[in-house]
């Protein structure tokens, strides 16, 4: 009867059809029957089947429940039919809720995120859940601030809200604005969204909070630093150690700015960069440039250390002695040697 019901179409006896998808759509058919004929049923009138769509999200058939909010749903063009499905909304059991949801952000409309704001609020975790991550395709600017404060739960709801701000399109200055007027709580959540989405002059906003007072949102800046940062921001890093006293804080500096080093081609450059940093630096900061020199060798790295061992500082000193002993080869062994018998 359904193939007939095809065959009617292709001849323009649109009526007969009709009335073979309705009379297929009675509960006393199988569920594959009925999909069918609904199917058929939206085909002829797809701009005027919102009503048949509605009644559908109640029927007691889990597999029509799903092919309304899925392939139905797609069949109906405009936005009609979401404004319907809103008005449904909060009659419909969880898992459709969870499934309009779904399809609202595959639809791209965002005529709709007032209800998906609302929805996001649900006591049911996965409406929940469902609805942050729609925002992530739907939302706009107005709803970072929900979702930072929403990302603070944790847990799958918290993860949810990150990846949504992650996914978020064009809101990287509100990200900013949150960040630097916002609370505290807040800003690890909007820095490391600001570091996953690469955002452009974020570097500022790391260094910036790289020296925070407090310790969560100084560890996020500074680990974020390898992600974005580039060859010639090293010594803008480095510089932040002159203002850091926690040994933790500067060896992740440290960290950082060996991971972006590593990928410069110029052994030479490298080192230059790391000298140049040398210039009115403070005693931690000349310390760390050792290190960071022992990391990547090379003659003129070597040439700093030997220069380093007759600084005037005893930390300074030491670090350079440990440096030779720890060299990445073996070209600064009569140096070492030398200074190992110096009596001085």
């Amino acid at each position: 009867l359904l193939l007939c019901a095809d065959k009617m179409i292709t001849e323009g006896q649109i009526d007969s059809a009709r009335a073979i998808y309705t009379r297929m759509t009675d509960k006393q058919y199988p569920s594959m029957t009925r999909l069918a004929a609904y199917r058929g049923l939206i085909a002829l009138d797809a701009e005027n089947a919102v009503s048949l769509m509605v009644s559908l999200l109640r029927d007691e058939d889990i597999q029509l429940r799903q092919a309304a909010t899925g392939s139905f749903l797609r069949m109906i063009p405009g936005s009609k039919v979401l404004q319907s499905l809103m008005d449904e909304f909060s009659g419909l059991d969880p898992e459709t809720q969870s499934a309009i949801l779904i399809a609202f952000a595959a639809r791209k409309d965002k005529s709709v995120v007032p209800a998906v704001v609302k929805a996001a609020s649900s006591e049911n975790e996965n409406v929940k859940i469902a609805a942050i991550e729609a925002l992530g395709i739907l939302g706009d600017s107005t709803c970072v601030a929900f979702l930072a404060e929403t990302a603070l739960q944790g847990g799958k709801i918290g993860d949810a809200s990150e990846n949504s701000l992650h996914q978020m399109q064009n809101i990287d200055m509100a990200l900013q604005r949150l960040l630097k007027s916002g609370e505290v709580k807040l800003q690890p959540v909007l820095l490391r969204s600001l570091i996953t989405r690469r955002a452009e002059n974020a570097l500022p906003l790391l260094l910036e909070f790289a020296l925070n007072a407090e310790a969560g949102v100084r560890q996020v800046a500074i680990n974020g630093l390898t992600q974005i940062s580039k060859i010639e921001d090293v010594p803008s890093i480095l510089k932040l150690i002159n203002s850091l006293n926690n040994q933790d804080d500067i060896q992740a500096v440290e960290e950082a700015v060996s991971t972006v080093a590593k990928e410069m081609a110029d052994a030479n450059l490298r080192t230059e960069y790391f000298l140049s940093s040398l210039q009115g630096a403070s005693t931690s900061l000349r310390v760390s440039i050792l290190r960071l020199l022992t990391r990547f060798g090379g003659e003129k790295a070597c040439g700093a250390i030997e220069f380093a061992l007759s600084d005037s500082n005893q930390d300074v000193q030491v670090t350079a002695f440990h440096s030779l002993v720890n060299w990445p080869d073996a070209s600064p062994i009569d140096l070492l040697m030398f200074t190992a018998k110096d009596p001085s």
